[in-house]
This record gives C-alpha cells, structure tokens and sequence, in this order.
C-alpha cells in the first residue's frame, strides 16, 4: 500500500517537472516571437503617434486662433 502512494508522488513530481519545462518553453518562445514583432510593429506605431500629434496640434491651433 505504501509503495504505491510513494509511486503516485513520484509521478507527480516527474510530471511537475516536465510542466514546469513546458511553461518555461513556451513562455522563452512567447518572449522571442513578441520582440520580433515588436521590431516590425515600433517604427509604424511611432509613425502613427506622430501623424496623430500633428493633427492634435493643428486642432489645438485652430482652436486658439
């Protein structure tokens, strides 16, 4: 009876170690696909944030005029 229970730990503890394994892995995958798109996504949302000031500006100064 003891054998068996200490049969289930250890398999517990194998199979926690393999899901710690695979939580790691995904999370370094999901870290180097999220800096490649950042590298394609920066420069348009910069892009983008700039266009969207200009035209905040030209809001602003026809507001004061």
């Amino acid at each position: 009876m003891c054998l068996s229970g200490l049969g289930f730990l250890i398999g517990g503890i194998a199979l926690g170690v393999v899901g710690i394994g695979v939580g790691l892995l995904g999370w370094l995958t999901h870290n180097k696909i999220q800096k490649k798109k950042l590298v394609k996504i920066d420069p348009l949302l910069e892009e983008e944030f700039n266009k969207l000031s200009d035209l905040c500006e030209e809001a602003n100064n026809l507001t004061n005029s």
